[in-house]
């Protein structure tokens, strides 16, 4: 029996590229009677693709195909003439119907089935050459939507083999991978939402500077931070359809202001809850050495998930490893959250006790949305691990909204309620701390001063004058 070569396929674990210009360069062909899948490709045909204004269907290219020799037994000249080496894409939702993994190789050639319900083969392969190139470049054109798995075949008798070449795929709009394409169009969206929002809240910070505190500044840096990380965004979802690989600089620079923005978020999050710049002017020292610890951590483990989920669909990553790789930071969030909420209750007790009526209810507000927020956020964790379950060539469509636009909008959501709650007016100044006290200063001299006046008073007496003189 033939050796069906796809471990790596079955166990989701195989190697797999972001692009949608691959180069694969001296890489080892598949022994004898295998296969091996490679990559994953995400695709519109023409009719349902979300951008018709070319008019050119998608296809997929084979350039440059060679095979060499691997052995001094056998020289390229020697294997001129052999038959069996193909590389070919096949759509993931009929691999299985495609590819019988008893019996694939037929008289040097693989062999497929088609499925009984389609019309087409829903497979575009070519030949590989031993010593020369391929010299045929035609574009195939890609007629059904899907994912499709790049496979490399040899179904002759000769093993040791590498293989050179590149494997172009272009949808109708450009190089993006299909189930990328609506993430570009989201982040300009959402670009405009943050500009708004900024010009929005430097107006008030501008009019009203001489009042501003703290926290007001903190909001500021997150409305720059969101604009940056669209931005970016943006830029990188461009230039990668326009190419058709992606600079891993811009890759790298987008990650981290994905991952500064969160943390600084969470952070102040953390800090506002402690009433910082209202009911205490500076943090202990204790409290900021727990607070860099953990944003150490999470700033670590969020940088690695993002990493990992920004190669799960082109790796096909299992779901087991996706929770692994997102547990650390959804316990960390968790007992964020936990800790933000007990400084919270600590905090409204201490105002309650200070019958501060007017930063008391800013706190409540403040609590509300972030239990509002708490309770959205749970829902889409739930939503996506149901979704999760799910098979990747069902929901591809969609799923970029759920893993990726929801949590944005939630963000924006909860930056909108903090410039709401905290947008700068003119009696801002009244939540900060230099206030509370100057006014407290003011209280106790203006006690001090009744006591003063009450001291230089003219004093009555109770001595009875007595008569100066000789009573008659």
């Amino acid at each position: 029996m033939v050796s069906f070569g796809i471990a790596l396929l079955a166990s989701g674990g195989f190697i797999q590229s972001a692009a949608q210009i691959f180069e694969i360069k001296d890489m080892p062909a598949p022994m004898s009677g295998s296969l091996e899948a490679h990559y994953a490709f995400y695709a519109y045909s023409l009719e349902d693709s979300p951008d018709k204004s070319s008019g050119k269907p998608p296809y997929v290219q084979f350039k440059q195909f060679v095979a060499h020799t691997g052995t001094h037994e056998k020289s390229d000249k020697d294997l001129a003439a052999y038959k069996g080496l193909e590389v070919s894409i096949m759509k993931v939702a009929e691999f299985d119907e495609i590819v019988n993994p008893e019996s694939f190789c037929e008289n040097s050639k693989l062999k497929l089935t088609q499925p009984k319900e389609m019309k087409s083969m829903p497979v575009i392969s070519a030949d590989i050459a031993v010593g020369q190139s391929t010299a045929s470049e035609k574009q195939h054109e890609i007629a059904l939507s899907g994912i499709y798995y790049l496979v490399v075949s040899n179904c002759g008798d000769f093993s040791n083999l590498t293989i050179t070449g590149d494997v172009v795929v272009r949808n109708t709009y450009g190089h993006l991978p299909g189930n990328e394409y609506h993430k570009k169009s989201f982040f300009i969206v959402l670009s405009v939402c943050y500009a708004v929002a900024g010009l929005g809240w430097m107006y008030l910070s501008i009019k009203h500077r001489h009042k501003l505190i703290g926290i007001q500044f903190s909001v500021s840096v997150i409305v720059l931070l969101g604009l940056l990380e669209c931005f970016t965004w943006t830029w990188f979802y461009t230039s990668w359809n326009a190419a058709g690989s992606y600079s891993q600089t811009l890759l790298a620079v987008t990650l981290y202001s994905s991952t500064a923005k969160r943390l600084y978020s969470f952070m102040l999050c953390l800090v506002a809850s402690m009433g910082w710049g209202v009911t205490s002017q500076n943090l202990e020292t204790c409290t900021l050495v727990k607070i860099f610890i953990a944003s150490t951590i999470y700033f670590v483990a969020s940088l690695f998930q993002e990493l990992v989920l920004f190669f799960r669909h082109s790796l096909l990553l299992k779901v087991n490893f996706l929770l692994i790789c997102s547990l650390p930071v959804q316990i960390w969030c968790l007992i964020c959250m936990i800790w933000v909420f007990m400084e919270l209750r600590s905090t409204m007790g201490l105002l309650k006790e200070r019958q501060q009526t007017e930063k008391l209810q800013l706190f409540e507000r403040f609590q509300a949305v972030l239990l509002g927020m708490a309770c959205i956020a749970g829902l889409n964790v739930a939503f996506q691990s149901f979704d999760t379950m799910n098979r990747m060539s069902s929901r591809w469509y969609y799923q970029w909204f759920p893993n990726v636009a929801v949590s944005h909008i939630i963000f924006f959501i909860i930056l909108i309620a903090f410039v709401v709650l905290w947008a700068p007016h003119e009696g801002s100044d009244v939540y900060a701390y230099g206030e509370q006290i100057q006014m407290e200063e003011d209280e106790n001299d203006a006690e001090n001063a009744d006591v003063d006046d009450d001291d230089t008073a003219p004093k009555k007496t109770t001595v009875t004058p007595e008569p100066i003189g000789v009573s008659m």
